[in-house]
């Protein structure tokens, strides 16, 4: 009798290789702004963002609400300015205490890079593609100049972070008749115009207008 082997079960790499890739890439890529050893010093990140940021999160610290910036000119309302982006959701990353500013800072860089790498990754998969376009679509839209160069202008970056979540939701809700989606497209809507890129919104919901007609035709 020939004693054969038990079978080995295969790794399913298709299911964890992709995103180990994408994730990894952009650890090495902003993993010492993640550490905090680094961060991006070129313009807009130098003289705006990463020191307002770290002025919002010292009045945050003590209890109050930026709302009156005394450093911009002979003063400026802080809410008004869409840049400052006082209410958006994802600057909650910045109440984690245990981190250093710098830290916080990179983190919320490297999770908007991932979010537009996944915004892609999804839009991809809503449009068919298999997984190896999905994940190749991830890497050039997250990786690409125009997205990855925003890290010095962080809410342009958010923008770009939400755009293939907002156009997925735009094509399920007029292609397929998903009416939640227009729940979700609303949604990332929002989350550009509280980062700070409220043009991006504008943009979107006139891509969201053409469509429609496009698909009504």
């Amino acid at each position: 009798i020939r004693r054969t082997s038990p079978r080995r079960t295969p790794l399913r790499w298709s299911r964890w290789f992709p995103h180990a890739i994408i994730v990894s890439i952009h650890l090495f890529l902003f993993g010492t702004m993640v550490t905090g050893d680094q961060a991006p010093g070129f313009r807009d990140s130098a003289f705006l963002y990463y020191p307002m940021f770290k002025w919002h999160d010292r009045l945050i610290q003590e209890g109050k609400v930026p709302t009156w910036n005394p450093y911009d000119n002979y003063g400026a309302p802080v809410i008004e300015d869409t840049t400052s982006s006082v209410f958006y959701p994802g600057k909650l990353i910045f109440l984690v205490r245990a981190l250093p500013y710098p830290s916080r800072f990179g983190i919320y860089l490297l999770l908007h890079a991932l979010l537009a790498a996944y915004g892609a990754y999804w839009l991809a998969l809503v449009l068919r593609c298999n997984q190896f376009g999905s994940t190749l679509a991830a890497l050039s839209y997250s990786l690409s100049g125009a997205v990855l160069f925003q890290s010095c202008n962080v809410i342009f970056l958010i923008g770009a972070a939400w755009l293939p979540w907002a156009l997925g939701g735009w094509w399920l809700l007029f292609s397929k008749g998903r009416t939640a989606m227009l729940g979700w497209t609303a949604w990332t809507l929002a989350m550009m115009a509280l980062g700070g890129d409220p043009q991006m919104a504008y943009h979107v919901a006139l891509i969201g207008v053409f469509l429609l007609l496009r698909l009504s035709l």
